[in-house]
């Protein structure tokens, strides 16, 4: 079983393999055909929560234990939700308070199961990230495929946790 300090450096490092993918496939987009709707500081940004996404879901997995990365986690959590709340009060769109709802019900979760139960299994290594491959197209009728670098990373992320765990390959 692997410790925090492991787990956000497989994370990361998982994130850096990752990134030389889509830097590969930035180098060859004209010979691939791919068209890139972003600028450089668009990408860096989203470099950027991508590798926020990867070293959060390395970490996600141990949230069902009182741990360091649960205090982390919560923290972190609690600080979305006030500015989801806030971003309601400023703005005044639902939205901001419906995602602040089910960001609260989404933060129990972890605690439904015990130890190395569900948030340790390949099934929600795929569909907790999912939120971000479909909120594009349930909030502004993008395509699906614009939240797929940000997928990616998250589930890369959990990824190198259950390897880490040695629970990634192991059949059941």
């Amino acid at each position: 079983m692997a410790n925090m300090e492991e787990h956000l450096k497989a994370g990361a490092g998982a994130y850096a393999a990752l990134l030389g993918v889509g830097g590969g496939l930035l180098l060859f987009k004209e010979r691939l055909q791919i068209e890139i709707p972003w600028n450089g500081a668009q990408l860096a940004g989203g470099a950027l929560i991508g590798f926020a996404l990867a070293v959060g879901f390395a970490l996600f997995p141990d949230m069902d234990i009182k741990s360091k990365p649960q205090r982390l986690f919560y923290r972190a959590l609690a600080l979305v939700d006030l500015c989801l709340i806030g971003a309601f009060h400023w703005t005044g769109e639902t939205l901001y308070l419906l995602g602040a709802a089910y960001l609260g019900l989404a933060a129990m979760t972890p605690l439904f199961g015990k130890h190395r139960g569900w948030t340790h299994s390949r099934a929600a290594m795929i569909l907790l990230p999912s939120p971000l491959l479909l909120a594009p197209l349930l909030t502004g009728g993008e395509a699906v495929w614009v939240g797929l670098p940000l997928y990616a990373s998250a589930v890369t992320g959990y990824a190198s946790h259950l390897y880490k765990d040695g629970l990634l390959f192991r059949v059941r």
